[in-house]
């Protein structure tokens, strides 16, 4: 799991789930799902950078 939503307010990297990655380790295929949780950016709530 890759995490790095921007955030809606200061457009910086936050906890947000960016993407998940699927691999198989017997063919060795990778696969990247990119907003796996249908979010293409994270509220300002969950901003470490909002929230110091």
């Amino acid at each position: 799991m890759n995490r790095g939503l921007s955030c809606t307010y200061c457009e910086k990297p936050t906890q947000g789930i960016l993407s998940h990655i699927l691999s198989f380790q017997q063919c060795g295929y990778v696969e990247e799902k990119i907003f796996p949780e249908n979010k293409k950016e994270e509220d300002r709530l969950y901003c470490d950078y909002c929230n110091k």
